[in-house]
């Protein structure tokens, strides 16, 4: 063995390592979670839907396109901002860059790195999280928890997001699903405060 103590970030993670691992079972491990410091801040105008990690293929981040037409087709007044840079996929950014300029939709940006993903998190209405990788964890995840801002996600399951508790998971991240989870949200405050 490597490690006489294994520390874990989450109980799912932990399973998942020692699926893999099953010799592990052998040696003491605890879960500790890491916990974001972004906060809760009541915003009357939050209206954004945000993206917030690597802009790669894995990372879903062509699905963001997908839905930003699908609302324009479906006259929904809502912008989808996709913060974060590429590491390494050249290729793959400029064709989204390309498909976004090339179709002249309004309600899609791309916003660049942000040296503040917590403060973006805290204004933003909706975290999208569109996967290909089926992985509901990251920075983006714990910071939206912490700020009470629910999450659309890939994945089934993971130890933060409660399907239909506090955010949703969408298989695929399908988008007349994900249309239909976001209109809810938005357009009934009661129920958008009972998620968060």
């Amino acid at each position: 063995y490597v490690a006489n103590h294994v520390i874990f970030i989450s109980k799912t993670e932990k399973k998942k390592f020692l699926k893999i691992y099953p010799k592990f079972n052998k040696i003491k491990s605890t879960v500790i979670y890491i916990f974001s410091d972004c906060r809760y801040i009541k915003y009357t105008n939050r209206k954004d839907l945000t993206y917030i990690g690597n802009i790669s293929y894995a990372k879903g981040v062509d699905k963001l396109f997908d839905l930003a037409q699908y609302f324009h087709q479906q006259k929904l007044k809502i912008k989808i901002k996709i913060y974060g840079e590429t590491r390494g996929e050249e290729k793959y950014f400029k064709k989204i860059k390309k498909k976004i300029v090339d179709s002249n939709l309004k309600n899609i940006v791309l916003k660049g790195r942000t040296e503040s993903a917590e403060a973006v998190i805290k204004k933003s209405k909706i975290i999208l999280r569109p996967s290909r990788l089926n992985d509901p964890w990251g920075r983006d995840v714990l910071d939206a928890f912490s700020a009470e801002v629910p999450c659309i996600s890939t994945g089934t399951y993971n130890d933060i997001i409660i399907n239909k508790v506090n955010s949703f998971y969408v298989n695929n991240f399908e988008k007349k699903k994900v249309y239909k989870i976001i209109c809810k949200l938005i357009f009934d405050q009661k129920y958008y405060d009972k998620i968060r």
